[in-house]
């Protein structure tokens, strides 16, 4: 009940919901009302009946609910493995494309790499979240995740991956580093998306300087960060 409270107290608040966030909210009161919602609740955050039937990510918060205060019957237990299943799943095959994009292939010297599963482990257990909390948040999702570990984290570079720029950090540093170096410019991206629903983007000489280090940075429209990591400081010499 805390996480629904906390949600509904940002949005009173005119916080710009994530859509992750609206999935979460919709599913944790389903999961208090016995599976009933108001079809105006609804509405206001985007969805209809026919829209929430099939939505995993609602389903999952809906099922997590049930088992936290142990309500899950046989049948809701078997439900609740399945969409589990199907978001590993789906995990997996955005690292498959990924390694793909790294020129990663069954005919690749790399295809047999024991670091891909440790990758995966990490990826498994990877949930969207908040990174700048604001009226405009800043978020990442597993996309961003896995684009920003595959190409730019040293330990799990692979492929042609391995050439670009890596983080002097490790991967549990990953999201502190991401969250401080937007702290910095926090005031410019709160005034960019209050004047515009374009893109933000930091790059070439107007990278973001913090702690010692250049960063490139890009958030979409929607608030998620796509794309962020370390310049070689030698071109701003």
């Amino acid at each position: 009940m805390f996480l629904q409270n906390y949600l509904i107290m940002k949005y009173n608040r005119g916080t710009k919901l994530i859509q992750y966030e609206k999935e979460q909210l919709i599913g944790i009161t389903l999961a208090f009302n016995d599976g009933i919602i108001d079809s105006r609740i609804l509405k206001e955050f985007g969805f209809s009946k026919d829209s929430i039937e099939n939505n995993v990510n609602m389903l999952r918060s809906y099922y997590k609910v049930k088992a936290n205060r142990n309500l899950l019957t046989e049948i809701d237990k078997k439900y609740y493995l399945e969409i589990k299943d199907i978001i590993y799943l789906e995990k997996l095959t955005k690292f498959i494309k990924e390694l793909e994009k790294a020129k990663i292939t069954k005919y690749s010297d790399e295809i047999n790499n024991p670091i891909f599963s440790e990758i995966f482990s990490v990826i498994e257990t990877f949930d969207s979240s908040i990174l700048m909390h604001s009226k405009r948040q800043i978020y990442w999702d597993v996309d961003s995740y896995i684009h920003i570990l595959l190409r730019h984290m040293k330990d799990y570079q692979v492929g042609i991956f391995k050439d670009k720029t890596p983080f002097p950090y490790k991967e549990k540093d990953l999201k502190l580093l991401i969250e401080q170096v937007l702290t910095s410019i926090r005031k410019e991206i709160e005034h960019h998306f209050q004047n515009t629903n374009k893109i933000f983007t930091r790059h070439g000489k107007m990278a973001v300087f913090y702690n010692g280090d250049h960063y490139h940075l890009r958030i979409n429209e929607e608030g998620k960060l796509i794309q962020f990591h370390i310049v070689d400081n030698q071109i701003h010499i």
